[in-house]
Protein backbone atom coordinates (compact mmCIF):
# COMPACT_ATOMS: atom_id res chain seq x y z
CA UNK A 1 0.00 0.00 0.00
CA UNK A 2 1.33 3.54 -1.24
CA UNK A 3 0.63 6.54 0.74
CA UNK A 4 2.96 9.68 0.41
CA UNK A 5 2.21 12.43 2.87
CA UNK A 6 2.03 16.11 1.20
CA UNK A 7 3.00 18.86 3.84
CA UNK A 8 0.67 20.90 4.55
CA UNK A 9 1.77 23.87 2.37
CA UNK A 10 2.09 21.30 -0.05
CA UNK A 11 -1.72 20.60 -0.23
CA UNK A 12 -2.32 24.13 -0.11
CA UNK A 13 0.30 25.22 -2.99
CA UNK A 14 -1.78 22.13 -4.94
CA UNK A 15 -5.11 23.28 -3.89
CA UNK A 16 -4.46 27.09 -4.86
CA UNK A 17 -2.99 25.69 -8.00
CA UNK A 18 -6.14 23.45 -9.66
CA UNK A 19 -8.49 26.13 -8.39
CA UNK A 20 -10.56 27.39 -11.18
CA UNK A 21 -8.86 23.90 -13.19
CA UNK A 22 -11.76 22.22 -12.62
CA UNK A 23 -13.98 22.52 -15.22
CA UNK A 24 -16.02 18.91 -13.75
CA UNK A 25 -18.71 19.31 -11.55
CA UNK A 26 -18.35 18.84 -8.16
CA UNK A 27 -18.93 15.32 -6.66
CA UNK A 28 -16.62 14.21 -9.61
CA UNK A 29 -13.73 12.35 -9.99
CA UNK A 30 -10.69 11.91 -12.59
CA UNK A 31 -11.07 7.59 -13.81
CA UNK A 32 -7.97 5.59 -15.36
CA UNK A 33 -9.14 3.46 -17.96
CA UNK A 34 -9.90 0.86 -15.42
CA UNK A 35 -12.25 2.53 -13.24
CA UNK A 36 -11.92 -0.73 -10.76
CA UNK A 37 -8.43 0.58 -9.70
CA UNK A 38 -8.79 2.95 -7.17
CA UNK A 39 -5.65 5.58 -6.67
CA UNK A 40 -4.87 5.76 -2.75
CA UNK A 41 -5.18 9.74 -1.89
CA UNK A 42 -1.77 11.80 -1.14
CA UNK A 43 -4.14 14.30 1.07
CA UNK A 44 -7.43 15.44 1.48
CA UNK A 45 -8.00 19.49 1.52
CA UNK A 46 -11.54 20.72 2.75
CA UNK A 47 -12.43 24.13 1.85
CA UNK A 48 -14.60 25.75 4.43
CA UNK A 49 -15.49 28.57 2.14
CA UNK A 50 -16.17 26.35 -1.06
CA UNK A 51 -18.04 23.81 1.06
CA UNK A 52 -15.73 21.86 -0.79
CA UNK A 53 -13.84 18.31 -0.26
CA UNK A 54 -11.03 17.68 -2.52
CA UNK A 55 -8.69 14.97 -3.11
CA UNK A 56 -4.81 15.05 -4.38
CA UNK A 57 -2.87 12.40 -5.47
CA UNK A 58 0.29 11.90 -6.59
CA UNK A 59 2.22 15.33 -7.84
CA UNK A 60 -0.42 17.42 -5.82
CA UNK A 61 -2.91 16.53 -8.82
CA UNK A 62 -6.50 16.78 -8.03
CA UNK A 63 -8.03 13.20 -8.36
CA UNK A 64 -12.26 14.23 -6.65
CA UNK A 65 -13.74 17.43 -5.57
CA UNK A 66 -17.06 16.48 -3.64
CA UNK A 67 -19.59 19.26 -2.03
CA UNK A 68 -19.38 18.82 1.60
CA UNK A 69 -21.41 19.93 5.07
CA UNK A 70 -19.77 21.83 7.92
CA UNK A 71 -20.26 22.65 11.55
CA UNK A 72 -23.10 25.29 11.76
CA UNK A 73 -20.98 27.35 13.92
CA UNK A 74 -18.24 29.39 12.05
CA UNK A 75 -14.88 29.52 13.04
CA UNK A 76 -12.49 26.81 14.85
CA UNK A 77 -13.59 24.12 16.98
CA UNK A 78 -13.15 25.36 20.96
CA UNK A 79 -15.40 22.88 22.73
CA UNK A 80 -17.37 19.95 22.95
CA UNK A 81 -20.87 20.64 21.82
CA UNK A 82 -20.02 24.14 19.78
CA UNK A 83 -21.04 22.71 16.13
CA UNK A 84 -17.89 23.89 14.76
CA UNK A 85 -15.87 21.85 12.32
CA UNK A 86 -12.01 22.33 13.52
CA UNK A 87 -9.43 23.42 11.05
CA UNK A 88 -5.96 22.80 10.85
CA UNK A 89 -3.94 19.68 9.44
CA UNK A 90 -5.72 16.47 11.00
CA UNK A 91 -4.88 12.53 10.11
CA UNK A 92 -7.62 9.70 9.26
CA UNK A 93 -7.52 7.57 12.78
CA UNK A 94 -10.13 4.99 11.67
CA UNK A 95 -12.51 3.74 9.38
CA UNK A 96 -15.55 2.63 10.19
CA UNK A 97 -19.02 1.08 8.92
CA UNK A 98 -21.21 3.34 10.07
CA UNK A 99 -24.32 2.06 8.02
CA UNK A 100 -26.51 1.25 11.42
CA UNK A 101 -25.47 3.83 13.38
CA UNK A 102 -28.09 6.01 15.12
CA UNK A 103 -28.00 9.72 16.11
CA UNK A 104 -30.83 11.42 17.96
CA UNK A 105 -29.67 15.50 16.63
CA UNK A 106 -32.47 17.18 19.03
CA UNK A 107 -35.06 17.88 16.06
CA UNK A 108 -38.40 16.07 17.80
CA UNK A 109 -37.51 13.17 14.80
CA UNK A 110 -35.71 10.86 17.61
CA UNK A 111 -32.77 8.66 17.00
CA UNK A 112 -31.96 7.92 13.30
CA UNK A 113 -30.58 4.59 11.82
CA UNK A 114 -28.01 5.26 8.91
CA UNK A 115 -27.66 8.45 9.19
CA UNK A 116 -24.04 8.89 8.88
CA UNK A 117 -24.14 6.96 5.92
CA UNK A 118 -21.81 4.07 4.81
CA UNK A 119 -18.94 5.14 6.46
CA UNK A 120 -17.19 7.37 9.20
CA UNK A 121 -13.88 8.14 8.59
CA UNK A 122 -12.54 9.35 12.13
CA UNK A 123 -9.97 12.14 12.38
CA UNK A 124 -7.33 12.53 14.76
CA UNK A 125 -8.53 16.14 16.63
CA UNK A 126 -6.07 16.56 19.58
CA UNK A 127 -8.56 17.57 22.67
CA UNK A 128 -11.91 16.97 20.67
CA UNK A 129 -13.24 13.62 20.00
CA UNK A 130 -16.41 12.31 17.65
CA UNK A 131 -14.63 14.32 14.59
CA UNK A 132 -15.17 12.75 11.13
CA UNK A 133 -15.93 12.65 7.66
CA UNK A 134 -19.16 10.80 6.70
CA UNK A 135 -22.43 10.33 4.21
CA UNK A 136 -25.58 11.97 5.27
CA UNK A 137 -29.38 11.16 5.23
CA UNK A 138 -29.41 14.79 4.51
CA UNK A 139 -28.19 15.57 1.23
CA UNK A 140 -29.62 19.33 1.39
CA UNK A 141 -27.39 19.81 3.98
CA UNK A 142 -24.59 20.14 1.75
CA UNK A 143 -22.88 23.02 0.65
CA UNK A 144 -23.76 24.65 3.99
CA UNK A 145 -23.02 24.65 7.41
CA UNK A 146 -25.52 21.97 8.60
CA UNK A 147 -23.67 19.49 10.80
CA UNK A 148 -22.81 19.50 14.35
CA UNK A 149 -19.17 19.61 13.63
CA UNK A 150 -18.39 16.74 11.55
CA UNK A 151 -18.24 16.78 7.39
CA UNK A 152 -20.52 15.02 5.76
CA UNK A 153 -21.12 14.18 1.85
CA UNK A 154 -23.44 12.11 -0.50
CA UNK A 155 -23.40 8.79 0.29
CA UNK A 156 -22.32 7.45 -2.61
CA UNK A 157 -19.44 10.10 -2.74
CA UNK A 158 -18.43 8.71 1.01
CA UNK A 159 -18.34 5.27 -0.59
CA UNK A 160 -15.94 6.68 -3.47
CA UNK A 161 -13.48 8.35 -0.95
CA UNK A 162 -13.72 5.40 1.43
CA UNK A 163 -11.92 3.61 -1.71
CA UNK A 164 -9.15 6.29 -1.39
CA UNK A 165 -8.15 6.83 1.75
CA UNK A 166 -6.32 4.59 4.63
CA UNK A 167 -5.46 5.19 8.08
CA UNK A 168 -2.96 7.96 8.21
CA UNK A 169 -4.15 10.05 5.29
CA UNK A 170 -3.78 13.93 5.80
CA UNK A 171 -6.77 15.91 5.72
CA UNK A 172 -6.20 19.83 5.67
CA UNK A 173 -9.30 22.00 6.71
CA UNK A 174 -9.32 25.18 5.96
CA UNK A 175 -11.10 28.44 7.16
CA UNK A 176 -13.19 30.85 4.92
CA UNK A 177 -13.89 34.15 5.76
CA UNK A 178 -16.73 33.62 8.85
CA UNK A 179 -14.38 31.30 10.47
CA UNK A 180 -11.46 33.68 10.33
CA UNK A 181 -13.44 36.49 11.98
CA UNK A 182 -15.34 34.46 14.73
CA UNK A 183 -11.63 33.16 14.91
CA UNK A 184 -9.65 37.11 15.44
CA UNK A 185 -12.98 37.44 18.27
CA UNK A 186 -12.32 34.50 20.00
CA UNK A 187 -8.36 34.83 20.20
CA UNK A 188 -8.97 38.96 20.87
CA UNK A 189 -11.43 37.77 24.31
CA UNK A 190 -8.91 34.83 25.70
CA UNK A 191 -6.10 37.37 25.13
CA UNK A 192 -8.44 39.93 27.28
CA UNK A 193 -9.01 37.41 29.76
CA UNK A 194 -5.26 36.43 29.95
CA UNK A 195 -4.27 40.13 31.11
CA UNK A 196 -6.46 40.68 33.52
Amino acid sequence: MRILFLTAATALLALASNAGNNSESLSSCHSGADSSVVELADSIVIDKASMTLSVFGRKGIRMCVFDVATGRHPGNKVGEGDMRTPEGLFFISEIADASKWTHDFGDGLGEIEGCYGPWFMRLETPGHSGIGIHGTHVPSSLGRRASEGCVRLLNENCDSLRRMVAIGTPVRILPGAPDREVNEIIESERAAIITQ
